[in-house]
């Protein structure tokens, strides 16, 4: 890892000027670097979702704090 760092920095200037972009560089390099990382977890619903009925989903509570009038 070491080496392909040297030879970035030798190749690009702006890179080698940017301490983050180094570090970024180094930090996703690693073998330790959780590749999931930042990604928002996608899926797929395989059948229809049943929603409760509307007494138990509380249509029409008003959740405003009492104390806030």
């Amino acid at each position: 890892m070491q080496a392909e760092l040297n030879r970035k920095r030798n190749v690009d200037t702006a890179f080698a000027a940017n301490a983050a972009a180094q570090l970024d560089f180094v930090v996703k390099s690693s073998p330790y670097y959780e590749k999931g990382h930042n990604l928002y977890p996608v899926f797929r619903l395989l059948s229809e979702v049943e929603q409760a009925p509307d007494e138990k989903r509380g249509n029409g509570t008003d959740y405003r704090n009492k104390n806030d009038e």
